[in-house]
This record gives structure tokens, sequence and C-alpha cells, in this order.
């Protein structure tokens, strides 16, 4: 059920101990109103490593016990993507408010089965896209809108890093919905939606791992107003993690991609500026874990930011690349 109005700490658990979940932890310092106190792991062991490592009162291995056992509020869904759906189904039946991380599901239809749990279980659902949370983005956004880079004409997208090559990993394995797209193109597809809305025609290339995921893909937007959008993803190089803008008096470039650390202003007819430089040491995940505590203790069942409509745009966002690959992930 949703929380009622309140100033009490909202009390958080935590499915996964990966690398995300450790940044998680490293920005809860960074939040108010807010604790962790419980993890749930694979393996007792793994749980308890991650207790030790953060102090954590309360530890379990399946998720089920974890959200029934009255110890959290919320839980923050950390696991591999093929994974999100039936975690937060789970604890949104036994009435736990649920962030988890982008994608929230790989189907429109599974979105669309989390929202309607939420709506029956008057129960708090957001996925975890926390770029349109941090300051950097509303930095870029401002500038915009004053007009600092003239009428906004085109988008141009880089992000790639090497992967390891573990056909098992999450990254390369179908069975856990990996691949560039899932993994990094979403960043992508999250700003030319942000910035230049609905496109009327998409193109799409793709290179495929051996396992059979996409390893790179390219996807091109074209609008009828001549604006256009180009974007580039890969787990097989290392590429400029940045979305640069291009407008009529000049040009903008965020970086990096995900959480908008540094954004410069620049042009022909002047020396780059940076309008914006996050200083402190936080990652980034701190505003959007400050969000939904906020949003918890009003006693919201959904973000008035990040929309469940927009999750499902996204969705069909990322369905219309994947019909254009001729294929859909299982």
């Amino acid at each position: 059920m949703a929380l009622k109005n309140t100033t009490a700490p909202v009390r958080w658990g935590v499915l996964g101990s990966s690398g995300i979940v450790d940044a998680f932890m490293a920005d809860l310092p960074y939040t108010q109103n807010m604790r962790v106190d419980a993890v749930c792991s694979r393996t007792t062991e793994g749980a308890q490593r991650f207790a030790q490592k953060y102090g954590t009162p309360h530890t379990f291995t399946d998720v089920s016990a974890m959200v029934q056992s009255g110890r959290i509020d919320a839980l923050y869904i950390a696991v591999p993507h093929s994974h999100h759906k039936a975690a937060a189904c789970t604890a949104l039946r036994a009435g736990v408010a649920v962030l988890v991380e982008k994608p929230a599901t790989i189907t429109v239809a599974e979105w669309d089965e989390l929202v309607a749990l939420a709506q029956q279980n008057n129960t708090f659902l957001m996925e975890a896209l926390w770029t349109d949370f941090v300051p950097g983005m509303a930095a870029a956004q401002q500038a915009v809108a004053e007009g600092k880079i003239g009428t906004l004409r085109s988008l141009e997208v880089s992000f790639g890093f090497t992967a390891p090559d573990d056909p098992k990993g999450r990254l390369l394995n179908p069975d856990l919905a990996g691949g560039a797209l899932w993994d990094i193109g979403i960043y992508g597809l999250y700003h030319a939606w942000r910035w230049l809305g609905e496109p009327e025609t998409w193109s799409v290339q793709r290179v495929l791992a051996s396992t059979g995921v996409d390893l790179r893909d390219t996807v091109d937007l074209a609008y009828t107003d001549g604006r256009v959008a180009r974007m580039h993803f890969a787990l097989d190089r290392e590429m400029p993690k940045e979305v640069v803008l291009h407008g009529t008096r000049g040009w903008l470039r965020i970086s990096d991609i995900y959480n908008a650390a540094r954004v410069v202003l620049g042009g022909s007819s002047g020396p780059e500026e940076v309008i914006y430089e996050r200083l402190d040491a936080a990652g980034g995940w701190c505003y959007e874990m400050q969000h939904v505590t906020d949003c918890l203790q009003q006693g919201l069942v959904e973000s008035p930011r990040w929309r469940w409509s927009d999750t499902r745009q996204m969705q069909l966002w990322v369905a219309n690349v994947q019909a254009l690959w001729g294929k859909e992930h299982a």
C-alpha cells in the first residue's frame, strides 16, 4: 500500500549485490530520510558480504521473504534485465514500493502488467532512469530553453565500451536480455525523445555478437521539419559517452551521457563555456533516490517526474528498433 504522508525515514531493501548496487549505496550519504535496512542476494555469502560492507541489518536470499518480512517499505531492483518483472511483481503484490533499474521490463506488455499491479495494490512503481533527475540535465534544458544554441536542429549520441568476452555474462547473454540496445542504447533513445520527440522515420543498423545479441547499433531518426538524430552504441569499442545538441547558433555537449556530469556550450562565435559541472563526490544516483523517497513520504504511487507513460514510451521506442532488426527479444 502507499505510505501515508510522513516524515519518518523510508526503509529500503536492495535486490542484487552488483556494482550498480555499490553505486546506489555510495550515494546514500547524499540523501535524506532514507536508509537501507535489508539486502537480498542469490547466496547467503553474497548477502552477508554486502551486509558487512555496508552495515545492513537484515539479509535474505529470497525476495519474497524480504518483501513479506515487514522490514522494508521500498525495494530497489538491480538484477539482470530478464529478472526485473518477476521481482517487481513479487514486491508490488506485497505492497512494497518498487524502483526497478532500466529497462524496467523487456516488453511493453510486461510493463503494462506491472502498472496494473501497482494500481491494484495502490503501491508506488518507477523505472530507475536516473538521467532524468540529475541537475546537469536541468542545466542543459534551461540553456536550450533560453535560446543559447538557437533552434535545435540535430542530436548526436555516442556510447561505447569494451564488454567482457563472457557469453554467460549479462551483457552478451540473450537469456539475460543482453545486448547494446538494452544496456546502453536506452540512454540515447531517452535523449532523442526528451530533446526532439517522436520522429517520422527510423533507420537501424546492427552487428551481432557471437551469442546473437546486438553488439553494435546505429539508429537514425528523421523529423518532418528537417531535424535529425544519430545514435551509436557499442559493446566492443571505447567511444565518448556523450550527447551533442546542434543548434542554429551553437552546440551543447553533455557528458557523461547518463549522469550529465559536465555540460559545455560552444559555437563558432566564441570560446567554450562550462555551464554545469558537478563538483561533489556523488555518483548521481542520489537525485533519483531522493525523488522516490520524497514521493513515498507524500503517499504517491506514481512519480510526477518520470511517469508510467514515459517508461512505456521508451519501451515502444525500443520495440521500434527491434522491429527493424526483424526480431524481438524473447
